[in-house]
């Protein structure tokens, strides 16, 4: 968690006000139409944003398990082709 700070401004700008836009709606007890429950986390809990750009597929991951907080986790992961089955991609 330590460097998603870095990590997210490292981000072309396009994608960064896309993510920062949909982590506002968090920051207000809300959930952005493009925010996702991930997967294997048994609930709600932790969400996810993706953004496509010419670059690649971004993805910021957060929590909203906190009232007073809105914790992000992971703010960049990045493939040239997404597939949930990489030995078909």
């Amino acid at each position: 968690m330590g460097s998603s700070k870095k990590d997210l401004m490292a981000l072309p700008v396009i994608v960064r006000k896309f993510f920062g836009h949909a982590l506002d709606f968090a920051q207000r007890g809300e959930q952005h139409d493009a925010a996702k429950v991930l997967k294997g986390f048994g609930g709600a809990g932790v969400l996810e944003i993706v953004e496509n750009d010419q670059g690649g597929t971004y993805r910021a991951v957060y929590t909203v398990k906190f009232e007073r907080a809105i914790f992000e986790i992971l703010s960049r992961v990045v493939y040239e082709k997404f597939s949930p089955y990489p030995d078909l991609a």
